[in-house]
């Protein structure tokens, strides 16, 4: 999303498992994606800058719109229903791939790429529902 500099819209709430909810405005904050940090490092984390802070922020924000089931390492949502959500608050289209073997994950990979399209990878272990 970033590459492209799309912003998140609408509005988020929900609850998580353990029973934290999560409510915001994702249109109420401005990025500056020109203050963006290339690269997150030992030197970003000692002398954190206002570029450090705004990819952090989306970075939260892009959390909260797939719905981060905090503290659990899982989702709210199953992985379908994320990726409707990056459609609801963010200019885009989105397409599932179930992609196996290795071989056909790079090339669907370097497809996206080539075509400049937004390219968000999810790698789950196989044998869990979500």
């Amino acid at each position: 999303m970033y590459f492209h500099r799309l912003a998140p819209f609408g509005k988020v709430d929900f609850e998580t498992s353990s029973g934290q909810r999560s409510t915001e405005d994702l249109g109420s904050t401005t990025f500056d994606c020109g203050q963006f940090v290339k690269r997150i490092s030992q030197k970003t984390e000692l002398y954190p800058s206002r570029g450090a802070f705004e990819v952090s922020q989306y970075i939260f924000y892009m959390s909260l719109v797939i719905q981060k089931d905090w503290g659990t390492g899982g989702y709210v949502l199953s992985h379908k229903t994320r990726a409707n959500c990056l459609q609801d608050h963010y200019a885009v289209t989105t397409k599932l791939h179930s992609l196996t073997p290795a071989a056909r994950t790079k090339e669907v990979i370097k497809t996206e790429i080539r075509a400049k399209r937004p390219l968000m990878m999810h790698l789950r272990d196989t044998a869990q529902n979500s």
